[in-house]
């Protein structure tokens, strides 16, 4: 007679967490401002030990939130409806006069 193999529990595959500096290089943003989201509450991120990492699911999470349905800009004013205008020509880098002094 013969027993049956044991069952072994389902095992689900750890995500491979993402350090900030990482984040911060796939977002193209400076650190400090991944910090300042998590600490906002806007990217959760997980403290082990005393170590953060950021689960790749929250990042999604989080840029998926930052999605925008260009319908809500249609007629919008703002910096998306000013494309066509050119900024006004710089002058030539080069010695700048002395500003004027107060009361001459």
């Amino acid at each position: 007679m013969l027993s049956e193999p044991a069952t072994l529990p389902v095992v689900h595959p750890i995500p491979q967490l993402m350090e900030v500096a990482q984040v911060a290089h796939r977002l193209n943003f400076n650190p400090r401002i991944v910090w300042r989201l998590i600490r906002e509450g806007k990217l959760k991120a997980i403290r082990i030990e005393s170590r953060w990492r950021i689960d790749p699911a929250d990042l999604k999470a989080y840029i998926d939130a930052q999605r925008v349905v260009a319908e809500l800009f249609a007629g919008h004013q703002g910096h998306m409806g000013r494309s066509d205008r050119r900024a006004e020509p710089r002058p030539p880098d080069g010695p700048r006069p002395f500003p004027k002094t107060r009361g001459a």
